[in-house]
């Protein structure tokens, strides 16, 4: 009886082990790491350097297909298709052989699916013999046919080269519509959703220089769901009042999200302006807040820092200056200082950590010389006041 008592309590404890490792979360904002891969918005061309590590985790391991792609020197990207569509691209790493595994979500988290060997493995190069790889229309050994995506699909894409150190890896990446979508009207730069006579609202991206349009990839997310466009102008009916997340990434400006309510009656324009790149320019970041006399973060910071880390990332060519800045709380400058320093640090040091080149990147505290509000009444204001920006150099 004690036997078959230990071995139902051995089976009990095995089981539970097991439902636990199944529904287990991992979490690293590294870009070495399947959890901390950078998001793609756009097409275009990237050159993007190896972090020359495996990150924290070995991501990959669970599947036996792709023994022989080691974790040495890892960079994960993610992307979500806007439209059914056809995925090419092309990618080299400078002195060096590359290998790539592409996985297919099957719940919301793709690097968790990925890492809990759930994830479905699309395309695989595991050879260590060639410099360059490609999803391409024209096939050879090592080309592959371009992958075909049904809208709202994720997936991971895993670079990886078996050799340590400082490597560029370059690649060129290309989302097209089907065949059977390539002249679909809801495609154009003007991007109609409206269904019925419902209160129609129109949003619009603007130069914030000029108020020209500007072509930009748009997530909308909502209560129950989100949706990708690519347009400049965007209009759709609200029948209900609901609070939208949209970001905006546009080639060569800066990110733009906002956080809107609105309702059927009320103003039927969102306008979201979009601040080009360029050398001396600051991007102000409202959400990356800290704890009164601190150098901690705000629950939620880390959002927008995660933002900004993909900024830095596919915007390779950037140097920054993270400048950090305080409320002003009393004239003791040096302490101020001090602590505008500290800020700027330690967000620096959450992009090193996270996989950015710290040659590319440097901080200085401004102390409380350059408020938002100069004489804050509101301890929202106070809050604002303390702070860090972006300069690009």
């Amino acid at each position: 009886m004690k036997l078959l008592l230990t071995k139902i309590l051995l089976l009990v404890c095995l089981f539970g082990w097991s439902q636990e490792k199944e529904d287990e979360f991992f979490s690293s904002e590294n870009i070495a790491d399947a959890s901390g891969a950078a998001e793609i918005l756009n097409n275009g061309v990237y050159h993007i350097e190896f972090t020359g590590s495996s990150g924290f985790f070995q991501d990959i391991n669970q599947y036996k297909e792709l023994v022989e792609i080691q974790e040495k020197n890892s960079l994960f990207f993610k992307y979500t298709a806007p439209f059914d569509g056809s995925l090419s691209l092309e990618a080299s790493v400078n002195s060096e052989f590359v290998q790539l595994a592409i996985f297919k979500n099957v719940t919301e988290n793709v690097a968790n699916d990925v890492l809990n060997g759930k994830a479905i493995l699309l395309r695989s190069f595991k050879s260590t013999a060639s410099h360059s790889i490609a999803l391409s229309i024209i096939t050879g050994m090592e080309s592959q046919t371009p992958l075909e995506l049904k809208k709202d699909e994720t997936i991971l894409l895993a670079f990886n080269t078996l050799k340590k150190g400082d490597r560029e890896l370059t690649f060129n990446i290309k989302f097209e519509l089907s065949e059977e979508m390539r002249n679909a009207e809801r495609y154009k730069k003007i991007v109609d959703e409206r269904k019925d006579s419902l209160t129609s609202f129109v949003l619009k991206i603007r130069d914030a220089e000029t108020g020209f349009p500007v072509v930009a990839d748009i997530n909308i997310k909502g209560k129950k769901q989100s949706n990708l466009y690519a347009g400049s102008d965007l209009l759709f009916n609200v029948d209900k009042s609901q609070k939208l997340n949209i970001k905006c990434d546009a080639p060569g400006y800066f990110f733009n999200d906002k956080d809107i309510a609105i309702h059927p009656d009320s103003t039927n324009e969102i306008l979201i302006e979009m601040r080009p790149i360029s050398q001396g320019k600051t991007l102000k970041m409202d959400k990356i807040e800290f704890v009164k006399g601190t150098a901690d973060l705000v629950p939620g910071a880390e959002n927008t820092l995660n933002r900004v880390k993909d900024f830095l990332l596919l915007n390779s060519n950037l140097r920054i200056e993270v400048q950090g800045h305080v409320n002003n709380e009393g004239d003791d400058n040096v302490r101020t200082n001090r602590l505008s320093k500290r800020r700027a640090r330690k967000v620096m040091n959450y992009f090193v950590q996270s996989g950015i080149k710290r040659k590319r990147l440097t901080y200085k505290g401004y102390g409380s010389k350059f408020p938002v509000y100069p004489k804050p009444k509101t301890a929202k204001e106070d809050q604002a006041n303390r702070r860090v920006e972006i300069k690009i150099l």
